[in-house]
């Protein structure tokens, strides 16, 4: 009976609600649209702080090659021992024909960037499984 009772008001309440639906959407958008409001034209500034002079641009822009740089900002942003030495290993990866992110990300894995290499060893790059030193 309760089955029966809940179907019958359904029933009877779902064309009621789309039928109100339908008549609310068809009031809205049979509504009036306010008119625009005119615009005024007026003569004058609209800020106050406008600079007086225009101002110029002063020196030149240079072509630079941006790896060096990017080298060194990942370098000093790991506070690595080898951030002074950017420039010998972006010389190293154009000289070798290396990429320059490759050489960085070795020493990142061997040796997160030269902070846990053997004391005195000087072997950021893991050569023969770190045991290899040398002098600089």
């Amino acid at each position: 009976m309760k089955k029966f009772f809940l179907i019958f008001v359904s029933l009877a309440f779902t064309p009621l609600t789309l039928w109100a639906s339908l008549f609310i959407f068809n009031q809205i958008t049979q509504a009036k649209v306010p008119p625009k409001v005119q615009s005024f034209k007026t003569s004058g500034q609209y800020y106050a702080a406008l600079p007086e002079t225009q101002g110029e641009v002063l020196g030149s822009a240079v072509e630079e090659d941006a790896r060096p740089v990017i080298i060194q900002k990942y370098l000093e942003k790991y506070d690595s021992p080898l951030a002074p030495y950017y420039m010998d290993l972006f010389n190293a990866s154009e000289k070798y024909g290396v990429n320059y992110q490759l050489i960085v990300a070795i020493a990142q894995c061997e040796s997160n960037l030269c902070k846990k290499a053997p004391e005195g060893s000087f072997n950021c790059w893991g050569f023969e499984n770190g045991d290899t030193r040398f002098l600089s």
